[in-house]
């Protein structure tokens, strides 16, 4: 089988990308309208629902605490999960440390990478997280 790489949503086009890689004008949001989906209504309408996700990216300038119990649904399998959070807005400590224990616990993901983004003036940080057990399609756990 062949490499599917997607792009959710378009923020950068390349001309020169590979043939491997699809653009999707999907946008990530916490209920489906318009070409805002949740995870799960994207992951359907660009075929790839019931299907294991190598790297999730995701970089929507706030909207992460709203979409990223999304990653912690039943039938969706992520093994990592790249993210950028940012500190504004009133409760972010609560928000935040909610997010770092659904991801850790519920996941479970463990943290890999921690790096600051010099480009928002100190108020986001870039996150990996590497999922630690894994169902493989046979409902078997794997530990990492």
């Amino acid at each position: 089988t062949g490499v599917q790489t997607c792009a959710l949503p378009i923020s950068v086009a390349s001309p020169n990308a590979p043939s491997y890689v699809h653009y999707h004008n999907i946008g990530l949001a916490s209920s489906d309208t318009g070409n805002m989906l949740t995870l799960p209504s994207a992951l359907t309408q660009i075929g790839l629902s019931n299907t294991t996700i190598d790297v999730i990216k995701i970089d929507c300038e706030g909207c992460e605490l709203e979409v990223y119990t999304q990653f912690l649904t039943q039938n969706i399998h992520i093994r990592q999960i790249l993210i950028e959070l940012h500190y504004w807005g009133a409760g972010i400590k609560a928000s935040l440390d909610t997010l770092f224990t659904k991801l850790t616990v519920q996941g479970p993901y463990k943290i890999f990478h921690k790096e600051p983004n010099l480009g928002c003036g100190g108020e986001c940080t870039e996150y990996g997280f590497v999922r630690v057990e894994f169902p493989d399609s046979n409902n078997i756990q794997h530990r990492i």
